[in-house]
Parts: structure tokens; C-alpha cells; sequence
């Protein structure tokens, strides 16, 4: 309740005041766009987080005061909930608290709370690779395209070592993410890696390939 009350005079969102009201304040480096948005390292589809009905919770809690009940489930159900945040929200369709997330077309609002209080908590946060990092990387990835490329002698060649790179680029985005909570823009890299090949590709076809068909020519000269 007093979480509640003093969430609903905060400015914050429920999440940040939650914590705040916690003990944990946000980082002076949180992640946060611009526009005031944050981005949500999620945690899993709808379920993620156990959900309790408030109905039984409030049943037992009135038969463990009148000492009825399974005192001994009694004591366990006060067990799970000791040291533990709860929020209280609402599931059903037909209250519109329902939302799409990447892991689920159907989100309960309140479960989107509890992902970012836990962000906070537990600092936990996707932070996007700066815009000087971004052009180093490209331009890194070029320059590996064509010294890959160039290396090639056949056409086969030039394709592996594109595929190659274009491979690695892929796994260094998906390793960034999946461990360190970076974004790592693949689509940039990628789209560069293709161009670099489809330029060499066409180069060395104007160039070594047209000296090679001359000298097959002039071989072939009676």
C-alpha cells in the first residue's frame, strides 16, 4: 500500500518508483532514448514471472487469521512471498491491459512492469553500441571484405570469403546480445560486406577476368 501511494505521486513509472522506494536507484548511465523511451531486456513470453490469483492469496490469508486452514501450507505460502516484490495487476482480455512483446502477441501490462523493475534491480539494461563504435565497425568489416576478397583467385572463392564475413559479422551481433546485453547493428555490416563483394566480384570480372580470357584466347590461336 505504501509503495502504491507513493508510486501514484511519483513522476516515475510504477516500475521506477517501485525501485526507487527499494533502495535502488537507476544507474547515471540507464539506457534511456531521446524520446524518454527505454528499451526491455525481456526475459521470456507471458509466465516469465509466477503469477499468483489475488483471490486465493486474500482466502488464505483470512483463513490463516482465524487459524484455520493447513498451517503448515499456511507458513509455506508466507515463505515464497517473504523478502519478495509483488505487484498487483489484472490478466483478463476484457480489461485492455493486454500488449505485444517479442516473445508474445499477448502481454499483461503488469508482467511489462515487473520485466523493467527487475531491469533496475538487477541492472539489466540493452545499451546500444555508440555511433563512433558503429562506424568503426563497419568500417573494420569493409576493410576485412577485402582483404578476404581480394586474396581469392576464383569466383567460388570471392563467395566463401563474402559468406564468411558476412557470417561473422552476424555471429559477432548475435554474441554482443546474448551476453553482454548489446545492440549491435548486423543489418549495416552486412548490407557493406555485400556491396564490398559485389564490387569485387565485378571488378576482377572487368579486370583479371577479361586478362584471363585474352590469354585463353591467344593460347587457343592457331
Amino acid at each position: 500500500d505504501v509503495i502504491a501511494s507513493e508510486a501514484k505521486q511519483s513522476p516515475d513509472s510504477l516500475a521506477l518508483a517501485t525501485a526507487r522506494l527499494l533502495g535502488t536507484s537507476p544507474p547515471a548511465d540507464l539506457p534511456i532514448e531521446p524520446d524518454g523511451t527505454l528499451w526491455i531486456d525481456w526475459y521470456g513470453p507471458n509466465g516469465t514471472f509466477p503469477y499468483i490469483e489475488a483471490n486465493k492469496v486474500l482466502a488464505a490469508a483470512a483463513e490463516s487469521r482465524r487459524g484455520a486452514g493447513d498451517r503448515e501450507l499456511h507458513e509455506e505460502a508466507r515463505n515464497f512471498f517473504r523478502d519478495k516484490t509483488v505487484l498487483i495487476g489484472v490478466t483478463a482480455t476484457g480489461l485492455f491491459d493486454l500488449r505485444a512483446m517479442p516473445f508474445s502477441p499477448v502481454y499483461p501490462g503488469v508482467e511489462i512492469h515487473a520485466t523493467v523493475l527487475s531491469n533496475l534491480l538487477r541492472n539489466h539494461f540493452i545499451r546500444k553500441l555508440p555511433a563512433a563504435w558503429v562506424i568503426s565497425y563497419v568500417v573494420f568489416m569493409a576493410l576485412l571484405a577485402v582483404l578476404a576478397g581480394i586474396r581469392a583467385t576464383a569466383a567460388f572463392q570471392e563467395a566463401g570469403c563474402a559468406l564468411g564475413v558476412l557470417a561473422l559479422a552476424i555471429g559477432i551481433g548475435v554474441a554482443a546480445f546474448a551476453f553482454r546485453s548489446v545492440w549491435v547493428p548486423i543489418a549495416l555490416p552486412a548490407v557493406t560486406v555485400l556491396l564490398v563483394a559485389a564490387t569485387l566480384f565485378i571488378w576482377n570480372y572487368f579486370t583479371t577476368g577479361r586478362e584471363k580470357r585474352f590469354i585463353r584466347g591467344a593460347v587457343l590461336l592457331p
